[in-house]
Parts: structure tokens; sequence; C-alpha cells
């Protein structure tokens, strides 16, 4: 069996993924999926991640929907008493549980 390969983590600056030619970012979820993009992106990585960068990842041309995306996801993790929220540090966004 071959051995899995080992990556090094990207920085902040280092794109997620290469852009198709015309293309806004490598990756085109449908609308109704960008909530789930945003949860998937940020529980993916292990360190803050900007709006912008979170945009790039899932599509989306600015990081004002993102932040959208963000408050809806933690009114509904907060309405059905789900134990974690997506909070902004360290200039960025992360899934942190609560206390």
């Amino acid at each position: 069996m071959p051995k899995a390969q080992q990556t090094q983590p990207r920085s902040e600056n280092e794109p997620l993924a290469e852009p198709k030619p015309g293309a806004t970012s490598g990756v085109s979820l449908p609308e109704d999926m960008h909530a789930a993009g945003v949860e998937a992106v940020l529980l993916a990585v292990d360190k803050p991640l900007s709006a912008s960068k979170i945009a790039q990842a899932i599509g989306l041309a600015d990081a004002s929907a993102v932040k959208a995306l963000i408050a809806e996801l933690n009114e509904t993790y907060e309405t059905t008493d789900r134990s974690f929220r997506i909070e902004q540090v360290a200039g960025g966004y992360r899934v942190l549980t609560l206390p």
C-alpha cells in the first residue's frame, strides 16, 4: 500500500486553488451550498482564514457575502443549541467550541 504524501501547510498569502482562466476561483458552488462551503473550509484549516480567502475558496466575489453567511450560520447554531460558533480571531475566522 503506498504511503500518503505529507504536504506543507499553506501560508495566508498562498492561493487555496489555482483558478480557471476567467473564473474568480477554482471552485464554484451553487448558491444554496455557500454556507456549507464556508463550514467546510473553516473545518478543514488549522488557522484563522480571512473572509476574502473563504470567498476565494468557495467562488464568491467578495468578503461581505461570507460575513453574511457566517452570521446566518451562527444564528442557526444558536437556535439549534449547537456547541460551537464561527468567531473572528487573529484577523480571520475559526470554528470555536463554546465554554
